[in-house]
């Protein structure tokens, strides 16, 4: 039986989203292709591998924007809720890690195509400073 977990995002845009996942180490396989399960795959446009054969995959919703798929279940030493709730987590904390790299990301092309020229970048937890400049 299949458990495929889908989790909502915020990230519309494809190109950014590959640049922020690949930033934080992943290796993007891009196109459509499938993500398997348990029992099942499930068809998904973008797929990263994390821990051992367990993959990650990323769909485009209706409303645009991209939800995280994936069905962890027959993890041995957990039971299903336990591991459901491991995994909305660790999705959250990853869509998290997502979503700053990917408002960066956008800031940064944002300024590029104004003809700024970024000086300083600096994170600090949570917290991104960027100072840039742009000759008159």
């Amino acid at each position: 039986m299949s458990h495929f977990t889908k989790i909502k995002t915020r990230i519309r845009d494809s190109e950014l989203l590959v640049r922020c996942l690949e930033q934080m180490g992943f290796e993007v396989q891009k196109g459509r292709s499938k993500v398997r399960g348990f029992s099942g795959a499930q068809d998904v446009e973008l797929k990263i591998k994390i821990q051992g054969n367990r993959e990650i995959g990323f769909v485009k919703n209706n409303q645009d924007y991209y939800d995280m798929v994936a069905d962890w279940y027959g993890v041995t030493g957990t039971s299903s809720r336990m591991f459901s709730k491991d995994l909305e987590d660790r999705f959250r904390e990853m869509e998290n890690s997502i979503r700053r790299s990917y408002a960066r990301e956008t800031v940064l092309e944002k300024l590029e195509s104004k003809g700024f020229t970024v000086v300083e970048q600096k994170e600090t937890g949570k917290t991104v400073k960027i100072l840039a400049r742009r000759w008159a």
